[in-house]
């Protein structure tokens, strides 16, 4: 539903912070729950709310590869998983990505919701029965 209403033209973020503890990076939301609260409190409109979700989580996934990559001089990123349902996020996240010169691969043949997960099992199953 988020992604249906949100404002295309809306260039804001929230701002997620990203971590790194023991070398794993941990991405923090609290502020942009409150900045959230804040914006609903102040009749911001959801296609705008909406807007800056996105557009931060875009900006804090662009962010891992881009630590990702010094650190592992890796150029290669794998965009997989339920959230890449998600058009926008996985359409400019491979915008922001390619323009770095990244390689963006997208899941494309097997189905990123259950239908993926249940193929995953059966691969697994087939290789433990082996």
């Amino acid at each position: 539903r988020l992604e249906q209403i949100l404002d295309e033209y809306c260039r804001e973020s929230y701002r997620f912070s990203l971590q790194e503890v023991d070398g794993q990076f941990i991405i923090r939301a609290e502020e942009v729950i409150t900045a959230i609260i804040h914006d609903l409190k102040n009749s911001v409109p959801p296609s705008r709310i909406s807007a800056k979700f996105h557009n931060g989580v875009v900006e804090i996934l662009y962010q891992v590869c881009i630590r990702l990559r010094r650190r592992f001089k890796i150029n290669k990123v794998c965009l997989s998983g339920g959230v890449f349902q998600n058009i926008f996020l996985v359409t400019k996240l491979y915008q922001k990505l390619t323009d770095k010169n990244f390689e963006v691969y997208i899941q494309g043949t097997v189905p990123t919701n259950d239908g993926g997960l249940c193929l995953g099992q059966v691969v697994i199953a087939n290789m433990i029965v082996e």
